[in-house]
């Protein structure tokens, strides 16, 4: 009789996710230390008044990699310049919850990111 043969471990369980893909896109907060610095300096800048400042560091807050933080950010930042042009850019990449807060933030600037 020959030996027996030793059963395969099972598989590992997956846990269910209730999607087969995983979502993609950009997440909220900045992907690494220097992003999120670079966001923080941001935000300061935009406190201060110096709103070239604050753009130009929210643009390096995503040059790691995307994050909504710094679309939000720029969107609400350009709106402040009352710049339609550039606060859309933005605000195109930021999903529905987040326009409609920066769409807020906007009018009191007067600048309408529906038209």
């Amino acid at each position: 009789m020959p030996p027996p043969v030793p059963k395969a471990d099972p598989p590992p369980k997956q846990k269910a996710t209730g999607t087969t893909k995983e979502p993609q896109g950009p997440g909220f907060n900045p992907p690494n230390e220097a992003s999120r610095a670079a966001l923080a300096e941001a935000r300061e800048a935009v406190a201060a008044g110096d709103l070239t400042k604050a753009i130009a560091r929210a643009k390096r807050s995503y040059s790691d990699g995307p994050n909504l933080a710094a679309y939000l950010l720029l969107t609400e930042t350009y709106c402040r310049q009352k710049d339609l042009g550039g606060a859309r850019t933005y605000w195109n990449l930021l999903p529905g919850n987040l326009k409609r807060k920066a769409e807020q933030e906007c009018m009191h600037y007067e600048v309408d990111l529906s038209l």
